[in-house]
């Protein structure tokens, strides 16, 4: 299936082919008119109409060689401009995917630390407070407890950056593209360059906005698990659907072998992983994505035969733009 960007330079290139040919029509149409009144208001043998019929010929080709000239010229520096704001904006994308991803997995694993070390702080604040010490071990101690603490401050620290980070990803891009720029830079990956990654959008899913870094990031993920998981012959889908005025359903379909049922519960645990490699985040880090958004995420069996994982978000409708007054 066409991707929409692959669409639209289709139809630039025909109707630049179809401006060439007008242009070029209207002009040797102008030619012949011309050529006509020339021969009609003086007698012509018929080696002068042949010199002529050249002559006009020759003007003909110039005419469609400087028309197709024009308008390929023309077409291409439209083309090279579309092509850098492409550029720019899939690096944009790419740029938010990472920071979205990093803040994830920092917001993660700041909140587990912070909650060891106020375990550790409480051990170590009964303990100095404890009257069975002596002095000596009192100080160490009381070091231990100023260490925890400092620790704590590095690590709030550390969560106040991710939460910075993922106000900074408030971009909000139309679904269909979002989901469009995901399939694109899922092509580029070494694991997904041979699979079949197509997009199928329902009725009504285009005009909603959402946040692109966090679901970006989590889509992106999942085309690049299922496409793992499928191995040669892969195929992937990335289905989208309205559920409600202000309700988005989008599932990633693959035909791998699925995932039991017994190891459905536990996918989303961190650091559980069924790679040789793997490091247990991905998932786990999808499902925290979803959760920034007001969402969640489903695992279930797709009828490609592989796995189905289905994300349920809130979303908005991109609003319209306010009609002029009437001059």
């Amino acid at each position: 299936m066409l991707s929409i960007v692959s669409q639209a330079r289709s139809v630039r290139a025909t109707a630049a082919a179809a401006v060439a040919a007008i242009a070029s029509g209207v002009l040797l149409t102008a030619l012949d008119v011309a050529l006509v009144d020339w021969l009609d208001g003086r007698t012509t043998s018929a080696a002068e109409f042949r010199d002529a019929m050249l002559i006009k010929n020759a003007l003909g080709i110039v005419v469609l060689a400087i028309c197709t000239f024009c308008v390929i010229r023309l077409a291409l520096r439209r083309e090279l401009r579309l092509l850098d704001r492409e550029r720019e904006a899939k690096t944009a994308f790419a740029v938010s995917q990472r920071r979205a991803s990093v803040s994830t997995l920092a917001a993660s694993v700041s909140h587990d630390l912070k909650n060891a070390m106020t375990t550790v702080m409480g051990n170590l604040e009964m303990l100095d407070a404890s009257p069975a010490l002596d002095s000596r071990s009192r100080r160490r101690a009381h070091a231990g407890l100023c260490g925890a603490r400092e620790t704590l401050a590095l690590v709030r620290q550390l969560e106040s950056v991710a939460t910075s980070a993922k106000s900074a990803d408030a971009q909000e891009v139309d679904v269909v593209q979002l989901i469009e720029n995901v399939v694109e830079m899922a092509c580029a990956h070494d694991d997904v360059r041979s699979a079949e990654v197509v997009a199928a959008h329902g009725v009504g899913v285009s005009g909603f906005m959402l946040r692109s870094g966090l679901l970006g990031s989590a889509l992106l993920n999942l085309v690049i698990n299922g496409a793992q998981a499928a191995g040669a012959n892969a195929r992937v889908e990335i289905r989208s659907y309205v559920d409600g005025p202000s309700m988005l359903r989008l599932e990633v379909h693959d035909n791998g072998p699925g995932i039991p049922t017994a190891v459905q519960a536990k996918i989303f645990t961190p650091y559980f992983t069924t790679k040789p490699n793997g490091t247990g985040l991905g998932l786990p880090g999808v499902r925290a994505a979803l959760q920034e958004l007001g969402g969640e995420v489903t695992v279930g069996t797709s009828d490609l035969g592989g796995a189905r994982f289905t994300l349920s978000l809130p979303c908005r409708r991109r609003a319209r733009a306010p009609v002029g007054d009437a001059a």
